[in-house]
């Protein structure tokens, strides 16, 4: 995890020396679309399950999960763009305990602005960094033993990212990026009001989470 962000670091101030002069192609309007892996903790929520449900074997604090997403990228100069993104990532955790096996599934729902920087553009590739944030939206359904529940968790959450596109063609491109995700996703509640468990320290279980990831997808710009 924190060669992922050293890489990140390096990256943009390798880049940096590169960033677009007034001479350079400018930046065109485009769509990106594809899947990554994030590796991330869900701490409150990792303790609750190895607290409260008895599992045979301690689920690790750090988790694999799968990134689905796709984003709008509008260029406001020669420098700077907007990029508008909509992720969704699901994560699970499954157990086997004394009242039979359990699936704890997450998923986050994260729809985010990102003011980039654009270090690159040489028309037939590009590189740029960003940081923004949106208002999230987590659920969590459980299946334990005879319980079937699923709850909710909302709060704001913020995204460090750096990303490039090589072309395949005038208009199409191939797509990778790496990202950093802070979410302060509060307190998990079900229709009922009611709360699944218990985080570490007796406080309640949020869905907030830390985590780093790589993406493939592809680009089309207009």
């Amino acid at each position: 995890m924190r060669r992922l962000l050293h890489l990140l670091l390096l990256l943009t101030v390798m880049t940096a020396p590169f960033a677009r002069g007034n001479g350079a192609p400018a930046s065109r309007m485009g769509i990106t679309a594809g899947m990554g892996v994030s590796y991330l903790t869900q701490r409150d929520l990792v303790d609750m399950i190895n607290g409260g449900y008895m599992p045979g074997k301690r689920v690790d604090e750090f988790n694999s999960a799968v990134d689905f997403f796709g984003s709008v990228f509008l260029p406001l100069s020669a420098d700077w763009a907007l990029r508008f993104e909509y992720a969704y990532v699901l994560n699970s955790y499954n157990i086997s305990a004394p009242l039979g096996p359990g699936d704890f599934s997450a998923m986050l729902h994260m729809p985010s602005v990102l003011l980039e920087y654009i270090l690159v553009e040489e028309g037939v590739y590009n590189l740029s960094g960003g940081v923004g944030g949106g208002y999230h939206i987590g659920k969590l359904d459980v299946k334990y033993g005879t319980l079937r529940d699923s709850y909710t968790a909302t709060g704001p959450g913020m995204v460090m990212m750096l990303s490039g596109n090589t072309a395949l063609g005038e208009n199409l491109f191939v797509h990778l990026s790496v990202n950093a995700r802070w979410e302060f996703l509060g307190e998990l509640l079900n229709g009922s009001n009611q709360s699944p468990g218990r985080a570490a320290g007796g406080g309640p279980a949020t869905l907030g989470s830390f985590g780093v990831g790589a993406r493939l997808g592809a680009s089309y710009f207009f």
